[in-house]
């Protein structure tokens, strides 16, 4: 049973809904506009029941990049993500505006709520080493790449963790 994804390359535009009355998942998605170049988008999948309970809000739609959600239970609130970063060979421009656009989402979270960011970075952030070790954990793999770097300093500039470096695959 998943109770909630994060999914990217849906290639539907605007921002819209739909419910699968049977198999009990309600699909959010964010895409480009009508008139703009079909590339992208994203989507996030939740049960149907969470919805109905008020514990999945309604989602904010960004861009055909970025779109969230709120989960809320009943000690907290947090902050659901869902993301499609740009290849290692996007121009930087594009690069710029997507983590600009994502560190204004998460710049406007509240302190006091958790942050899930999901989805896929297109980054390789390498093995752990001093100079992010609050960022990665111990079970980091590969080598790092420029879009890793990137997304290593983004993390440090919002004191967010890699969480799936810190469990071992």
């Amino acid at each position: 049973n998943i109770d909630i994804a994060s999914l990217q390359e849906t290639h539907l535009r605007d921002c819209g809904k739909l419910i699968e009355k049977e198999a009990g998942y309600t699909f959010m998605w964010s895409g480009c506009g009508e008139n703009d170049p079909n590339y992208y988008g994203v989507a996030i999948v939740v049960r149907s029941d969470l919805i109905a309970k008020g514990i999945i809000s309604e989602p904010s739609c960004y861009n055909d990049r970025l779109m969230s959600i709120q989960i809320t239970n009943q000690t907290n609130q947090t902050t659901f993500i869902c993301c499609y970063a740009p290849t290692l060979n996007a121009p930087e421009q594009t690069k710029e505006l997507f983590y600009e656009k994502l560190g204004s989402v998460v710049q406007n979270i509240p302190l006091r709520d958790d942050i899930i960011i999901a989805g896929d970075m297109n980054a390789r952030i390498g093995k752990a080493d001093l100079l992010w070790e609050n960022i990665i954990g111990k079970h980091g793999v590969g080598h790092q790449n420029a879009n890793g770097l990137q997304l290593l300093q983004f993390c440090s500039q919002h004191d967010l963790r890699i969480m799936n470096t810190f469990f071992q695959q």
